[in-house]
């Protein structure tokens, strides 16, 4: 099932890996949570993540030391903004 992000984008979370891999970001993300580089793209392309990902998601996160849960997923509250170096 996918579910379309209300506040939190796809593009917000997978973003969150840039910190891991700044130019290959969406491969980090892809990595960690073990689909294709390609299906994390579409994913960014459509806006939305399956549902059924959630879980390996957060504990990718988790593993990064990121700050991201279930509520974030479900676009319940929104992805904490990080600022990036000038």
């Amino acid at each position: 099932m996918y579910l379309s992000m209300m506040q939190s984008s796809s593009r917000e979370i997978i973003g969150l890996w840039k910190s891991v891999r700044p130019r290959a970001h969406v491969s980090a993300f892809a990595q960690d949570i073990g689909v294709k580089t390609l299906t994390a793209h579409a994913w960014v392309r459509r806006d939305s993540i399956p549902s059924e990902h959630w879980e390996r998601i957060i504990a990718a996160a988790v593993r990064r030391g990121f700050s991201l849960t279930w509520l974030h997923l479900n676009g319940t509250i929104e992805i904490p903004r990080h600022e990036e170096a000038a």
